[in-house]
């Protein structure tokens, strides 16, 4: 645990500084990642990294999602996410934290991608 205040578990890449190279699993948390921090210390993971976010808001599939198979699992959940607008008007509750926040955006278009990361 020490190593990980001492900075050697800093990580940079591309430029994106991170304490440590370790980032959560937006499967598992979504979107409202702050909604977690009474079982995660966001100050100690490397980044936030949040779900595919559209423009627009998507439902995601209709009925059963996920199904067991006899080698595993099989899902369509089909990147369920409140849009662009609603997620950046929340988006500010993770800025109380010290901790880069990465965001998967997807659209349509080129001019949909440009206003998504806007």
């Amino acid at each position: 645990v020490k190593a990980l205040y001492d900075g050697r578990l800093a990580t940079n890449i591309a430029g994106l500084k991170m304490k440590t190279p370790i980032t959560q699993l937006p499967v598992l948390l979504g979107f409202w990642t702050w909604e977690f921090t009474d079982f995660l210390d966001l100050e100690n993971v490397g980044a936030v990294t949040v779900k595919g976010t559209s423009l627009e808001p998507q439902p995601g599939e209709k009925g059963q999602r996920a199904v067991e198979t006899p080698s595993g699992m099989l899902n369509s959940i089909g990147l369920e996410n409140p849009g662009g607008i609603i997620f950046g008007n929340n988006v500010a509750e993770l800025r109380q934290y010290d901790v880069p926040v990465i965001v998967n955006i997807y659209a349509h278009s080129y001019e949909d991608y440009g206003k998504v990361a806007k």
